[in-house]
């Protein structure tokens, strides 16, 4: 099977670890009112795939089909200086090439569009900030594919040779939250996953 990782990359922290703190999420528990907000645009959001009509379904079809790799025509082998009849070949290769690329990208907007459904409805209702920062700690205690991330407190491997004690005290509150996490979300990760297979299977890639 084969990985979209960009697909599946849901947060990416560029500045240096001494100079940034802990995410929200990492030392504040969710509270069921974040599940609920989180699953309701999830929820549409796939709804958006799941009932894809016209040019959408389409698209999905066709990347589905293709494991999200879209065929495109090929050059014809020539060696030596091409006949005349050879450049004309050429020259109708690349008009289905330029053809095919331009439809090619078409149906990877619309796919790209379907995937990320979640996030244009949050954006319309002024959301989107706050479900992309729920979603990054909901989806990393319940990622699509195998078991919940560890937190650094359950050896997830952010322990230095010489930890502080602010360091060790920050760990240790991190992990409570992660498995206090990990416990509201257990009801619902059947369903999490479900829907974030639904939203990256739109891409052909899983």
């Amino acid at each position: 099977m084969r990985t979209f990782t960009a697909a599946l990359t849901l947060l990416v922290l560029v500045a240096a670890p001494a100079l940034a703190g802990p995410n929200k999420y990492d030392v504040t528990p969710l509270t069921q009112a974040d599940v609920d907000f989180y699953l309701s645009i999830k929820r549409a959001g796939a709804d958006c795939v799941t009932h894809a009509t016209g040019a959408d379904r389409q698209a999905l079809d066709i990347m589905r089909k293709n494991h999200g790799v879209l065929p495109i025509p090929s050059m014809p082998e020539i060696k030596g200086n091409p006949t005349p009849a050879q450049m004309a070949q050429l020259q109708a290769n690349m008009a289905k090439i330029s053809a095919q690329a331009t439809a090619n990208a078409q149906i990877q907007s619309r796919v790209a569009a379907l995937a990320s459904c979640d996030e244009t409805i949050a954006q319309k209702r002024g959301q989107k900030a706050h479900y992309e920062e729920l979603r990054a700690a909901i989806e990393a205690v319940v990622p699509m594919l195998g078991d919940s991330a560890a937190s650094c407190g359950d050896g997830g491997g952010c322990e230095t040779e010489t930890p502080t004690a602010a360091q060790r005290a920050l760990w240790d509150k991190e992990a409570k939250v992660f498995a206090a996490n990990r416990a509201l979300l257990k009801p619902h990760a059947e369903e999490i996953r479900r829907l974030q297979k639904i939203l990256l299977g739109a891409l052909g890639t899983i």
